[in-house]
């Protein structure tokens, strides 16, 4: 077995390498589910490999969680809408056509948030822009911020389906 790591831009560098692969039935992608999700939405995709690609199996799975900064001064989803209804608040992404990303944006427009997203290469410089106290809040996966939380460097606010529903209710 030969793995060969192509990170960047969502999946697409991955993609491009796997699509001009030799179709020998022993080559395969492995990709995140983000991929899944913004490839579509992706402007800049030369192909659409969700119609392209053949799905196997799903592996792995990951919850999304909202984490602020202590410093930020909130300690729930409540009290981070009000601020971010009262504040311009930068919120870190790891990239454009990522899954974090993607609920941030949506998470900013539906609660009418003033947030404005700085895009970073990947998720770990947004965390470390995070932890730095140089954006407020972001969404990431679970996995990757969970020493961070248990170190009492970031706090969590929502995750997942609780999110949705606390979200629902605030909105309401």
């Amino acid at each position: 077995m030969v793995i060969e790591n192509a990170p960047g831009t969502a999946g697409q560098i991955a993609a491009r390498l796997f699509r001009s692969a030799r179709p020998d039935g022993q080559t395969l992608l492995w990709s995140s589910s983000s991929f899944a999700v913004v490839a579509p939405l992706a402007e800049v995709w030369p192909f659409d490999p969700t119609r392209e690609f053949r799905t196997l199996a799903r592996l792995l799975a990951f919850d999304l969680i909202l984490v602020v900064s202590p410093g930020l001064g909130v300690k729930s989803l409540k009290e981070l809408l009000a601020l971010m209804r009262s504040e311009r608040l930068p919120w870190g992404s790891p990239g454009l056509v990522t899954a974090p990303n993607i609920a941030a944006s949506v998470f900013n427009e539906r609660a009418n948030g003033k947030g404005v997203a700085v895009s970073y290469n990947g998720s770990a410089p947004a965390l470390t822009a995070l932890l730095g106290g140089h954006v407020s809040y972001m969404f990431n996966m679970i996995d990757n911020l969970k020493g961070h939380i248990q170190a009492g460097k970031l706090l969590p606010v929502a995750m997942r389906n609780r999110f949705l529903r606390a979200l629902e209710r605030e909105l309401a």
